[in-house]
């Protein structure tokens, strides 16, 4: 998403609000605006283990937007779920790299 669109992360308790404005018109996020109008495009989750995590889910019927989580904002391993297979809400899934030691 780098260059793509401005992005901004507002703390709220022990969680953040992240707030994007796409800036190319090809984006997904400016394909929602588009069709939907401005709202919320997806809810993210945290998990200590994104792999075991999406095991999980999919066994349960959940599908998922990329084969596998790949690096987003912060260097967060991320995923997002097709929302038609999460009641019409796309959830992402967030795992933190752990610090070495």
């Amino acid at each position: 998403m780098e260059g793509k669109a401005r992005v901004a992360f507002v703390p709220v308790g022990d969680g953040e609000i992240e707030l994007i404005q796409p800036l190319d018109p090809d984006m997904p996020q400016s394909k929602f605006l588009q069709t939907r109008g401005q709202g919320i495009h997806h809810i993210s989750l945290s998990t200590d283990n994104i792999d075991s995590e999406v095991d999980r889910m999919r066994k349960e019927g959940v599908a998922f937007a990329a084969e596998a989580p790949k690096i987003g904002a912060h260097g967060v391993k991320i995923i997002f779920t097709k929302p038609e297979t999460t009641d019409n809400i796309t959830v992402e899934l967030c795992e933190e790299s752990q610090p070495t030691e």
